[in-house]
């Protein structure tokens, strides 16, 4: 099909990375045809999946090929872990700018077109942050949840990049969902940290960060991204206890030694928490395991600061 392409659009690189995502990924890439914004080159980056995403993916390609400037199809042989499966995705992308997704989020079909629409008012913009939509499993207003950010993390986005670093390893806020960046910053940091195979987004905004990489705010929804409320149990899965494992060692090497002394108490009694919950308590009795991890977590200085200011706007009504 003919593509009313304007010249003066920059490429965008959409990447789409999968694993095992058969069930939503023709949704997911649905939503992508239907972008207002044309320059598009569409690159589907895939984790050595065991069921049929690959073929599916192909299969949807070979008949959608005439809506983007160009298609990529990549295919690892062997599981590389999330941050390599991103890494792959854009060292094969030759867009200005890029937009990473997983498999079974959903682009607003003006997602592309509202973020080159920020960029080309604030030319000084090279990572942007928008807004998404959660919802519990299929897209319907009935089934929306959270939009996140949300208000509370406004000010953030008003903090000068010092700033937004020393906030960002202590709260350490959900953001890669409506990221939009420009390739050449994420050059800079040589792309996601591989040493954290199940764990993207907190290394990167770290990282992007401390190299003094500010992040910019569009209050618009961009993005839908699905979460399966049925499914929570799955803190008792394999892949939890990997997650925990590099949510540690992120902790450990990218976060604590510039935490204050209260927030490092804080985040040592969470995953002390979270350690018994998962490999102990929750084979014991669930329910007991999460009392014990409450009753850690009622020691941190942190909670105790955040008790102590409900407890005087509670008095001072």
């Amino acid at each position: 099909m003919d593509k009313a392409i304007d010249i003066t659009a920059p490429l965008v690189s959409l990447i789409v990375i999968t694993y095992n995502s058969s069930k939503y990924i023709i949704e997911t890439l649905e939503s992508v045809k239907q972008q207002t914004y044309k320059n598009i080159e569409l690159i589907i980056s895939d984790d050595c999946s065991s069921d049929n995403t690959v073929e599916l993916c192909e299969g949807w390609l070979d008949s959608n090929l005439g809506y983007f400037e160009d298609v990529k199809m990549l295919v690892a042989d062997s599981n590389i872990g999330i941050s390599g499966n991103c890494n792959k995705g854009i060292f094969n992308s030759n867009g200005e700018w890029l937009k990473i997704m997983a498999g079974d989020d959903i682009l607003h079909k003006d997602c592309i077109d509202v973020n080159i629409e920020f960029i080309r008012h604030n030319p000084k913009t090279r990572i942007l942050i928008s807004q998404y939509q959660v919802f519990n499993q299929v897209l319907h207003p009935s089934n929306f949840l959270s939009v996140r950010p949300n208000e509370d993390l406004v000010p953030f986005f008003n903090m000068n990049v010092a700033e937004q670093y020393t906030f960002m390893i202590s709260k350490t806020p959900s953001l890669v969902i409506g990221l939009f960046i420009q390739k050449s910053a994420l050059g800079e940091i040589n792309g996601f940290d591989n040493r954290f195979r199940n764990i993207d987004d907190v290394p990167l905004l770290i990282n992007l960060l401390k190299h003094k990489l500010r992040f910019d705010f569009m209050p618009i929804i961009t993005v839908f991204y699905r979460i399966n409320l049925e499914s929570m149990s799955h803190q008792k899965s394999e892949f939890y206890k990997k997650l925990i494992k590099d949510a540690f060692k992120v902790y450990l090497l990218l976060r604590r030694p510039y935490l204050s002394s209260e927030y490092k108490i804080h985040n040592d009694l969470y995953f002390v928490s979270e350690y018994l919950n998962t490999y102990l308590l929750r084979y014991i009795n669930f329910s007991f395991g999460q009392k014990v991890a409450r009753l850690i977590m009622q020691l941190s200085p942190v909670q105790h600061r955040l008790r102590k200011k409900i407890r005087q706007k509670i008095t001072a009504i």
